[in-house]
């Protein structure tokens, strides 16, 4: 019932380093029940203390769990590595959902609590392999060198693993209209070296072609975060002073630039050497 897009994306222009160094994340606000639903769901969650930035889809009372959990983890790393990072959100996800499990399987229907097991070991095993906590997100934060990265969190089908590193090209999408937005950002060649402005109206036009699917709505809220400040943009506050875009702002870009390209938005290219004269006519 949603849609999230996480953007890598670089404050400079070759060779600056460390790049990717900043960050654009987008959610819609739409949530559904079998019965309902709403359009002030908000499913986003800033945390510039720990420079966690996330975006849920699925299940959103478990991501929030999920989210209290990966902060504990995070704040106790000694250094902040890819490595690092990964394992803190691989050891978060991994105990929330055998709490769960403990709770919503075990003791509903493998044991008697203060009685005993009602199934063998083959069989827990069995209910483990098939439990999963029914969520997506995506993950964005630095590690200690200003680095930005970018993790897509959740089970698919035939892959063994939950935590997906996004690095190359500096991407990722979630929810029902995620296919949609891949689709947009693939066309536009998003990649972690574009500017700030192209990488969030590229993110931006996604947003908008995922809204077309029936399960996500118009609304928006938009993370831009840079290496030493965060503006997050909402319908409440489409307009940050300092913030390299605005929401107006992206709607006037999508009048102008629609499907054509957005060059002009990327970074300043560097004035042009002249040729030296060969004394030839």
């Amino acid at each position: 019932m949603t849609i999230g897009i996480g953007v890598l994306c670089s404050t400079q222009p070759k060779p600056h380093s460390p790049r990717p160094d900043a960050i654009v994340m987008i959610a819609d606000t739409m949530g559904s029940t079998d019965t309902d639903s709403t359009d002030d769901l908000h499913k986003m969650w800033i945390d510039d203390d720990l420079k966690l930035y996330i975006v849920g889809a699925g299940n959103l009372d478990l991501c929030g769990e999920l989210v209290v959990t990966l902060e504990n983890e995070i704040k106790e790393l000694p250094t902040r590595s890819h490595g690092a990072i990964s394992g803190a959100i691989n050891k978060a996800y991994q105990m929330h959902r055998a709490q769960h499990f403990q709770w919503d399987i075990v003791w509903n229907k493998l044991q008697i609590p203060l009685v005993g097991n009602v199934a063998d070991a083959n069989q827990v095993k069995r209910e483990w392999q098939q439990f999963h906590l029914g969520i997506h997100m995506l993950v964005a934060t630095f590690d200690h060198t200003g680095q930005a990265y970018l993790y897509l969190v959740g089970k698919f089908a035939d892959v063994d693993k939950v935590v997906h590193l996004c690095e190359f090209p500096g991407y990722s999408v979630i929810g029902t209209g995620g296919g949609n937005a891949q689709f947009w950002l693939n066309y536009r060649r998003q990649v972690l070296g574009q500017s700030i402005r192209q990488s969030a109206y590229q993110a931006y036009e996604a947003k908008r072609m995922a809204a077309r699917a029936p399960t996500v709505n118009d609304k928006i809220e938009i993370a831009i975060v840079l290496p030493d400040k965060t503006f997050h943009l909402s319908e409440e506050n489409p307009v940050i002073s300092g913030c390299p875009v605005s929401i107006p702002e992206l709607d006037a870009m999508l009048r102008k630039y629609g499907p054509r390209k957005t060059d002009d938005l990327g970074h300043a290219k560097p004035p042009s050497v002249p040729q030296r004269s060969s004394g030839r006519l």
